[in-house]
This record gives structure tokens, C-alpha cells and sequence, in this order.
């Protein structure tokens, strides 16, 4: 590992070894490191790894994690983490009690399943345009997301991926996408209006299910299918489906 001055804070590199492993703690005396890349030999990170990096801001993932513990960056209020193209880093800030805001940047590059599930004080997310997917539930139980930007060039959004957000109003859908997945939006409770994207063909099961805000959803003409309870419990709204479309594998006439 080297280090160096840069505005008050350090630089580390893990490299030049061959490391799978960083243990709980691991850099626990390092309150001054403001930046950390992760190499791509690392499986397992342990939980909090770099819990106790007060001044951390930037963290580069090369990493396919196997094993990741939970609040490995539990100190951290704002971070930006740059992806590189085949990280996998799944559940990579689960149970992160203190982060508020995050930017996630990456070329061809992929925020993976429950990346920043139940980060509960998480206010806002920007997502730079190259990334092209947003894994099942990378933001579910973030029950204090407010804002959120997803770039054109995000393709699809896992299941789940904004389930319990309850504190979304608005979101606004990339273009590319095809589809909205099962519970994508579930339990969101105070969204109030979606326009679905005209590229998307159908919308899972339970994917806005207790919106009980939501008052209007924008369907393109292009949509063929739409899952069992996608808008159950949604009181306030009124839904106008164009046709032909299948409900629960059952084909609407109107």
C-alpha cells in the first residue's frame, strides 16, 4: 500500500500483492484517507473494513466480491464511488446507518443488487451517465431517498431496485428501458407520478404496489403486458391501459 498528502487527506492503493481479503477494522487507525481503490483480486470485505475512514470521499471498485460484510464504510456521510467495467460488488454499503448522499460513476458499468440496500439516511443519489444497469434491489429500504438522477444510458432496473423508498416523490424512467420489474416500485408511499418510458414492453407483478400516492402513471402505447397486483393498493390512482394489453396472462379488450 502507498499513501501521499493531497488536501489534508491520503490516497490508498492496495496493490502490488495479491489480496483477497480485507478483515474488519482492517483500516481502522486511517482516519486521514480521503480515497481507496479496491483492486480486482479482493473477494471478501469484511464488515467495517473502513468504517473508521472519517475523511473517506472516493473509493474505486475493480473488486468481484464473493463475501461482503455489512457497513464497511460505516462512518462515511458522502461518497463517490467510480465502477470499473466487471466489478461486482453486490450488497457492497448494505446497512450503511451514516451515508447521505452518493454518486456512482463507471463507464459500461453496472451499480450491483443491493448495493445500497437499507442505507436508511440516504437522501440523494446521482448516477453519472455510463452506467447501464441498476441491479435488484440497489435501493430498497432507503427509506429517506428523495432525489435521484438515472442517466439515458442506464438499460434496466432490477426487481425491487426502489422498493420501500417511501420518501420518493418523482422519478424520472431512462428511455432505453424495456421493462419495469416485479415490486420495482413497491411501497413507495409518497410517489405520486411515473411516466413509463415508450420503449417498455411490460410491467411486473407488484411493481407499484401500496404507491398509495400515486395519482398518475403515463402508459406508453407500446406496452403488451402488465403483472398481477402491479398497481394494487394504489387508491388515488386513476389508470388509463391502452390496448391490447395481457393482465395476468389474460388479454384486455376494450
Amino acid at each position: 500500500m502507498d499513501a501521499k498528502d493531497k488536501n489534508e487527506t491520503r490516497t490508498a492503493h492496495i496493490k502490488n500483492v495479491t489480496c483477497a481479503a480485507v478483515a474488519g477494522g482492517a483500516f481502522g487507525k486511517c482516519g486521514e484517507i480521503g480515497e481507496i481503490t479496491i483492486p480486482d483480486t479482493v473477494e471478501v470485505i469484511e464488515r467495517g473494513a473502513f468504517a473508521k475512514c472519517v475523511r473517506l470521499r472516493e473509493v474505486t471498485l475493480c473488486c468481484r466480491l464473493k463475501k461482503c460484510g455489512a457497513c464497511i464504510f460505516g462512518t462515511a456521510k458522502k461518497l463517490h464511488f467510480h465502477i470499473m467495467p466487471g466489478a461486482e460488488i453486490e450488497w457492497l454499503n448494505s446497512d450503511n446507518k451514516y451515508l447521505r448522499e452518493v454518486r456512482v460513476s463507471g463507464k459500461n458499468a453496472n451499480i450491483s443488487a443491493g448495493m445500497f440496500h437499507h442505507c436508511e439516511r440516504l437522501e440523494t443519489a446521482v448516477i453519472d451517465e455510463g452506467i447501464t444497469a441498476i441491479g435488484a434491489g440497489a435501493f430498497d429500504c432507503c427509506y429517506s431517498l428523495r432525489n435521484i438522477s438515472i442517466p439515458r444510458s442506464v438499460g434496466a432496473v432490477g426487481a425491487m431496485a426502489f422498493a420501500y423508498c417511501i420518501e420518493l416523490t418523482d422519478i424520472t424512467l431512462p428511455p432505453e428501458l424495456k421493462s419495469i420489474e416485479r415490486g420495482t416500485f413497491m411501497h413507495c408511499t409518497d410517489l405520486e407520478r411515473v411516466v413509463i418510458p415508450d420503449n417498455v414492453r411490460s410491467i411486473g407483478e407488484n411493481a407499484f404496489y401500496g404507491c398509495s400516492s400515486l395519482r398518475e402513471v403515463v402508459l406508453p402505447a407500446n406496452l403488451r403486458s402488465i403483472g398481477n397486483n402491479a398497481f394494487a393498493e394504489c387508491g388515488r390512482l386513476k389508470l388509463t391501459i391502452p390496448a391490447p394489453v395481457e393482465y395476468n396472462g389474460k388479454k384486455l379488450i376494450f
